[in-house]
């Protein structure tokens, strides 16, 4: 999220009222959501309260640890890490965060996770959405220099222009692109949630594990774009890898499930050899990105398009583990019906 962060500034305020807009909407829609599903009443006011501090916390955890060195060697001040608003968060952190809000408030009210996480996700690409636009007032989401060309004319919304005397460098406007992507997943989740009524809804946590799994793959290669040194673990990008896990843990899931109904055979095994793949193959192309491995003319176009291409394959591991488990529970209940 926001690396430097002005609080009296005008930026500040900008960016603090773009991420409260988002999580307000993000509860309205998700009280809305609970009562066609039958959530018990308070449950989202519940979550809410729990979501909003520990989607802080985490978000600044997750930093502090990635910049641990900047505290205690350069600031020389480890106690300036509770100096929230200073600035310093993470969006992976803040994720994290929502996630174990739901787990807590299961606990608290003894109600079934999967159900609420499943109306927590439907309206979250809203909330990154806004967070990603709210970025255009810090030096966050800026990517890397790209040439003059036919598409920085055609299409100028796509670049962050800045001039230097009579040279003017194009940067990739990575925030806006990543934005119409949270706004494209929210479409995806938030409408067909709305056909949902009563307890007339798939496996509780499916649509959870398919969101994380479409968010974090678009995320594996918009990441890459990136060029302004946010939350770099020696060279390690740990938004990127938060990504990476994402689909991983979705393909886990539906992998552990379609294990116990027909075993381990050959679409497991296939599977989890995609997966190890491209990722080996992500790595690669991320190395080239960033100049230390060399295959042919330098190209981010083409890294980009390749590394675009393996997230697809990434989400679709877990998503054709998630049809084939629906069609196997359709079957049986054909079965029953008869």
């Amino acid at each position: 999220m926001q690396e430097t962060f002005t609080f009296l500034g005008l930026s500040g305020y900008s960016y603090g009222l773009w991420v409260s807009l988002g999580a307000l909407l993000s509860l309205c829609l998700m009280c809305f959501l609970g009562r066609r599903v039958l959530l018990p009443k308070g449950t989202v006011l519940v979550y809410g309260a729990l979501a909003i501090p520990l989607g802080i916390l985490c978000s600044r955890v997750v930093f502090c640890l990635c910049n641990l060195s900047l505290y205690t060697e350069t600031y020389e001040n480890p106690l300036l890490m509770l100096r929230i608003f200073d600035g310093g968060l993470s969006m992976t952190g803040a994720l994290a965060g929502l996630v174990l809000a739901v787990s807590f408030t299961a606990r608290l009210l003894k109600y079934p996770p999967g159900l609420l996480m499943d109306v927590m996700v439907a309206p979250l690409g809203l909330f990154i959405m806004l967070c990603r636009a709210a970025e255009s007032f810090t030096p966050l989401g800026v990517g890397k220099v790209v040439e003059e060309s036919a598409i920085t004319t055609a299409a100028p919304w796509l670049f962050i222009t800045e001039a230097a005397g009579v040279t003017v460098e194009y940067r990739l406007a990575v925030y806006r692109y990543e934005a119409a992507a949270a706004l494209l997943i929210f479409i995806l989740f938030f409408f067909p949630a709305l056909r949902t009524r009563g307890k007339k809804h798939g496996i509780p946590g499916d649509a959870a594990a398919l969101f994380f799994s479409l968010y974090g793959a678009s995320q594996i290669a918009l990441e890459s774009l990136r060029d302004d040194g946010h939350l770099l673990f020696i060279f390690l990008r740990v938004a990127q890898v938060g990504a990476v896990l994402m689909p991983i843990v979705a393909a886990t899931v539906f992998s552990r499930r379609y294990a116990r109904i027909r075993g381990v055979d050959r679409r497991i095994v296939a599977s989890w050899i995609i997966i190890l793949l491209s990722v080996a193959a992500c790595v690669l192309l991320e190395f080239s990105l960033d100049g230390r491995l060399s295959w042919g003319p330098p190209s981010i176009l083409r890294d980009t398009l390749l590394e675009a291409a393996l997230s697809i394959i990434l989400f679709a591991v877990p998503f054709s583990l998630f049809r084939k488990l629906r069609n196997i529970v359709c079957e049986q209940r054909r079965v029953l019906a008869r």
